[in-house]
């Protein structure tokens, strides 16, 4: 998850925009290439972008959410974590 960087045990009250996101990559590592296409302009790879305007890029940070054993438990944890965050989530699902 990538959400602003806010010293407060109810961040989710004061942040209303995170973005959820998958990936078979070091979380850390895929941060940093969210961060550089950012830098970049390069916009079209990911709604992570939204959650980088809102806040600033260097005012946000990355959570992992939970290890996954393969692409398929991936995907469903995304989707699960996505829907239960949906109120804030830039990147909902239907």
């Amino acid at each position: 998850m990538v959400r602003p960087i806010i010293d407060d045990e109810n961040w989710s009250k004061k942040a209303n925009t995170i973005y959820i996101g998958a990936t078979t990559n070091w979380y850390k590592t895929r941060f940093v290439k969210h961060k550089s296409d950012y830098r970049k302009k390069n916009y079209s790879s990911t709604t992570c972008m939204k959650v980088f305007e809102k806040y600033g890029i260097d005012n946000v940070e990355v959570i992992c959410l939970q290890k996954c054993k393969n692409k398929n438990e991936m995907y469903n944890t995304e989707s699960k974590y996505i829907i239960k965050n949906k109120e804030y989530c830039v990147n909902k699902k239907q």
